[in-house]
């Protein structure tokens, strides 16, 4: 189950290879026809996949002037009653396009607004889809109440003999289910779930649905949170996610553009791409969870520099899949050979045993005690309630361990074949949270109570390496916290008589008070560019004093009340579920905060810390500390140690301290501070803050306006394509301090030095700035304060 290089096709004219926009795929007379587009710079293309699996161009079309302000990056294939139409845009009369047929493009062909609103009212997925996208004639469609502005995508679903129309809203960061009445035709809302229900999207960018095993999956990609989500479909409409999958350094869908989804039999193939060159396959199980099963990044054999569009065909026992990129030409296609998949087999509730056979089995363990024999094949295996015993066989499995599995067994790991899967655990994001302890025989794996005892196939020791050979894979796989339900209506007051009206009550007091540590005043941070100061008041490296009761590994959840206070005895505690102040010991501890504003301690050791809802305070103490502030504006502290840090949604505040910190803003306007030691810093989307401190630093920024400080050392400044406007206030060549560029910026050119890119991006501003301008193609604006040397600038740069 692994895609498979097969080749990049290509027109051989560059404004129809270069930048594809869309990719949408038709089966007409039986055989599998693909078309691209670049958009109203370029044209349209068609290709025909062989029944051997090889792809021949058909025919191509260049836009003529008088439609270049009409076209949209978009394709939709509709059939309005006379033949296939691929649309492109609308003009006066309707939707335009080309019509379809065996050997490619036909004749240019027109559906009117009138038969397109018929058809759609009707029932018409496919006329839905191009009224929605293609122009702005769909909001009759909608019921009263529906608000977004801005759908960016749409797909139609069946649930038990109902018929919904599920949509993707870029201006409210939601999906919508749509239910069609069947009597009137008529549109009504069914459901919405979004970034204001707590699901972690921004931006959404794609939407697919599947249904396996009886139920039904929405799988959303949003862009700017670098996510996918999937969310289980209810007969009535509602939804409830199932999983959240944010890109790491393990995938490829940093900025997702593009989603795709194919199924054969029960193995349903998730694929996503975006800014970080390449693809993420995942598979989906029937309880509405990814598996990670390989990451592909561009490479000369490829076109995949940041991708832009994907499309997917099952042809018998092949999965065609074509990607397209906005930096490289041509369209490169994988295959994945569906000729070994297996069956799926779920357990129940009594011990039992699951055996696979020759083929790509799934086999899903439920109760306690259950045994899974995998055979021949790259099995799935995935852990039930406890004591699980798993025997993959021969092939590379994937053992998928389970959150509350307890206890497991691996009896045949083969090094360099077979993989763990740990994705489910809560809170682990790096394998330094891992306990491994090497066997005579194999080795045992532990973390949070979840034992994992392997027995090597050849009968030695395993070691990290064997286990992990890339660290931990698969993205980082979030939970979802539902938001807190509106709060009864207050009782009325008493009869207090001729009594004095009591005193109000106190407020709870303010989380605790950060210690004066350098840079803890804030005197020796970099005032603002307009001359006004930043406020470092809260500034704070190492953490409160811990109130430590033992050094032991504690899990601690917040009260339902505000002033719960977790003292960790010997063992794991534990507290109930909400807000509240929680304090852990000199070890390892797990700390998560409710919906509320929480302040957590961690301690020394090496803690994890995730804040829920709220504008949460985390502070990690010393040691090497992961830090999740999640929703709200929240303010975190690494304190000492190599500690990571990751904002969320909200405008957050996140400081690492000594130590090599790596730290992500998220969504939101953020400050970010990197302390002493060489640090890691990426603003992500929003207006960001971020000042590298003492050491060798990276700094990156994202979407927005962002100001960087490097501080002493030599640092390095990163911009990508899809950046925004960056000011970097201290560059300083002589202290070593590097710009790397993404050389996407200028692809359309062809490869540069580095004089030619300053020479052509770079100016001055008048006011003492150097000004790099690379929104010719969509990239960055890079503002250099105080600096202003243009030819100094050319041997201060490179490229990634």
């Amino acid at each position: 189950m692994r895609l498979d290089l097969q080749g990049v096709v290509q027109t051989g004219v560059s404004m129809l290879d270069r930048g594809i926009t869309d990719i949408k795929i038709a089966v007409i007379d039986g055989e599998i026809h693909v078309y691209t587009t670049t958009g109203r710079n370029g044209g349209v293309a068609a290709y025909e996949v062989g029944a051997d699996g090889t792809v021949s161009l058909t025919t191509t079309v260049i836009f003529p002037p008088e439609l270049t302000l009409l076209v949209d990056d978009t394709l939709v294939v509709n059939d309005s009653g006379a033949g296939p139409v691929l649309l492109l845009g609308g003009n006066a009369q309707g939707l335009f396009g080309y019509a379809l047929g065996p050997d490619g493009f036909g004749g240019y062909a027109q559906q009117g607004w009138e038969g397109l609103q018929s058809l759609a009212a009707g029932g018409g997925t496919e006329s839905i889809e191009a009224l929605v996208l293609l122009s702005e004639q769909a909001p009759d469609l909608f019921p009263d109440g529906f608000d977004c502005t801005q759908v960016v995508d749409l797909v139609s679903v069946t649930v038990n003999g109902q018929a919904f129309i599920v949509t993707a809203c870029d201006a409210r960061d939601e999906v919508t289910v749509l239910r069609r009445d069947s009597a009137t035709g008529t549109l009504v809302e069914a459901g919405s779930i979004g970034a204001e229900d707590g699901l972690g999207i921004n931006a959404p960018t794609a939407l697919e649905v599947a249904q396996i095993n009886g139920e039904t999956y929405v799988i959303v990609a949003a862009s700017g949170t670098s996510s996918l989500s999937v969310l289980k479909m209810m007969p009535d409409g509602s939804m409830q996610p199932t999983d959240h999958v944010l890109d790491n350094g393990s995938t490829r869908f940093e900025g997702v553009q593009d989603l795709a989804v194919a199924q054969s039999g029960d193995h349903v193939f998730v694929i996503a791409g975006g800014a970080d060159n390449g693809l993420t396959l995942f598979l989906l199980l029937p309880d509405g969870s990814l598996v990670h099963l390989q990451t592909l990044g561009d490479s000369d054999a490829t076109s995949m520099h940041k991708v832009t569009a994907i499309d997917v065909a099952v042809d018998g026992d092949q999965l065609h899949v074509f990607v397209g990129s906005q930096n490289e030409s041509g369209l490169t296609q994988f295959t994945v050979d569906l000729s070994r998949l297996g069956d799926l087999q779920i357990g129940g509730a009594a011990t039992e045993t699951l055996t696979g056979g020759a083929g790509d089995d799934i086999l899903m363990a439920a109760g306690n005690g259950d045994t899974i024999l995998g055979g021949a094949g790259d099995d799935v295996l995935v852990t039930g309630d406890g004591n699980t015993r798993m025997t993959g066989g021969s092939g590379g499995d994937i053992f998928v361990i389970r959150d509350g599995s307890g206890t497991s067994s691996i009896l045949d790991f083969q090094r360099g074949q077979d993989r763990l899967d740990l994705s489910d655990l809560p809170m682990l994001r790096d394998l330094s949270q891992v306990t491994i302890t090497t066997t005579a025989t194999g080795a045992r794996v532990e973390f949070r109570g979840t034992v994992i005892n392997l027995t090597s196939a050849d009968g030695r020791s395993l070691s990290v390496a064997d286990l992990f050979p890339n660290g931990l894979e698969g993205g980082d796989h979030i939970g979802y916290i539902p938001p807190d339900p509106p709060p009864p209506p207050p009782p009325p007051p008493p009869d207090t008589g001729d009594l004095d009206r009591p005193g109000t009550r106190p407020l709870a007091p303010e989380p605790p008070a950060p210690d004066d540590r350098n840079p803890g005043d804030g005197s020796d941070l970099p005032d603002k560019p307009d001359g006004g100061d930043r406020d470092y008041s809260n500034y704070k490296g190492g953490g409160v004093d811990p109130d430590v009761r033992d050094d032991g590994a504690n899990t601690g959840t917040g009260g339902d009340g505000a002033g719960d206070r977790l003292d960790p005895g010997d063992g794991s505690d534990a507290s109930g579920d909400g807000r509240g102040n929680l304090t852990g010991g000199i070890g390892n501890d797990t700390l998560s905060g409710g919906r509320g504003a929480d302040v957590i301690d961690g301690g020394a050791g090496n803690d994890n810390l995730e804040g829920g809802g709220g504008d949460d305070w985390l502070m990690g103490g010393v040691g090497n500390d992961v830090i999740s502030g999640s929703d709200g504006n929240d303010a975190g502290f690494g304190g000492a140690g190599n500690d990571q840090l990751r904002g969320g949604v909200g405008h957050d505040s996140l400081y690492g301290d000594a130590g090599r910190d790596a730290i992500w803003g998220g969504d939101g306007d953020d400050l970010i501070v990197g302390g002493d030691d060489n640090d890691w810093l990426s603003g992500e989307a929003g207006n960001d803050f971020i000042f590298g401190d003492a050491g060798n630093d990276t700094l990156r920024g994202g979407g927005g306006t962002d100001e960087y400080w490097g501080g002493d050392g030599a640092d390095v400044f990163e911009f990508f394509g899809n950046h925004d406007t960056g000011w970097i206030m201290d560059f300083n060549p002589a202290e070593g301090d590097i710009l790397r560029l993404d050389d996407a910026m200028w692809a359309a050119l062809g490869d540069l030095t580095s004089t030619e890119v300053v020479a052509r991006y770079g100016s001055l501003d008048g006011q003492g700035n150097l000004i790099l301008d690379f929104t010719e193609f969509g990239g960055a604006v890079i503002v250099l304060n105080d600096f202003d040397d243009l030819a100094g600038l050319a041997g201060a740069v490179e490229f990634m």
